[in-house]
């Protein structure tokens, strides 16, 4: 797929991996409506937008529209609406949306487990469902689903995030399956199991998935899977790839290494929210 010219809706643009897709998408001439629901941080995601676009295509003038909004359910259909409104098409969606809250499962109240559930599984797949209408339409279209090394190697003390970054690396894969010949790419990426810092006075490292990488590198990967045709980015370096295999093939010697760290990835996940 080239990319330039096409209109890409992100969700999650107010930071991190959002503002990078955003910007990668930016150098490239993509058309951008971007969605996350604190608007100072939209805003500032849509000024380094144009200040990239100033410096690297300084013959074109950015195309972008903010959504600053929690988008509820019943209100999808019309931010799919005023992506159409505003630039006649929608050839990208970026499911990008994250919300982290790490702890023992029966600490985490009811409210923050269903923020969970919602913000990284349930959302993803209405959206989807509301764009796909207008995906089709384009004619070469893409879908690009965030969502983490922790959707492939389950991590203790991220019971309900895992299992929402797992499901819905298992809806992109039996949507791509389903969308075969029908002009919509699918493309599930997996960021480092962290793209923070990891918090200093722990020794958890790339062995237990833990890595930091910039989110700028997860975007240019995104955008260079695209333009080859790709299904899948997973992200981190060869140690993160041989945990993610010895997961799959042997995931006794997997506990026992995280069974020694158990302590310290406790701590770590009681201090760990993000949104």
């Amino acid at each position: 797929m080239q990319i330039a010219g096409k209109s890409a809706l992100i969700t999650g643009a107010g930071n991190g991996v959002g503002r990078a897709i955003a910007v990668a998408f930016a150098r490239k001439g993509v058309r951008l409506t971007l969605s996350d629901r604190f608007e100072q941080r939209l805003r500032e995601t849509a000024q380094q937008v144009e200040d990239v676009s100033r410096e690297e295509r300084p013959d074109d003038t950015p195309e972008v529209q903010l959504i600053p909004s929690d988008v509820p359910d019943s209100w999808r259909e019309r931010v799919i609406r005023m992506v159409l409104e505003r630039f006649g098409t929608l050839d990208i969606l970026v499911n990008n949306v994250s919300v982290v809250q790490g702890g023992r499962l029966e600490k985490i109240e009811a409210e923050q487990l269903r923020a969970q559930l919602d913000a990284n599984l349930v959302a993803p797949i209405y959206y989807t469902r509301a764009a796909l209408p207008a995906l089709k339409e384009s004619g070469e279209a893409a879908i690009i689903n965030v969502s983490s090394v922790l959707g492939l190697v389950g991590l203790p003390f991220y019971t309900v995030y895992t299992a929402a970054k797992a499901g819905i690396a298992g809806f992109s894969e039996a949507l791509r399956r389903e969308l075969v010949g029908e002009g919509i790419q699918v493309v599930t990426a997996y960021p480092d199991a962290m793209v923070v810092p990891m918090q200093e006075g722990t020794d958890l490292g790339p062995a237990e998935g833990f890595e930091y990488e910039p989110p700028e590198a997860l975007a240019d990967a995104v955008v260079a899977a695209l333009e080859r045709g790709e299904t899948e980015v997973i992200r981190g370096s060869e140690t993160i790839a041989s945990l993610i295999e010895r997961n799959r093939k042997q995931p006794q010697e997997v506990d026992d290494l995280l069974a020694q760290k158990k302590a310290a990835l406790e701590q770590f996940a009681a201090a760990h929210r993000d949104a």
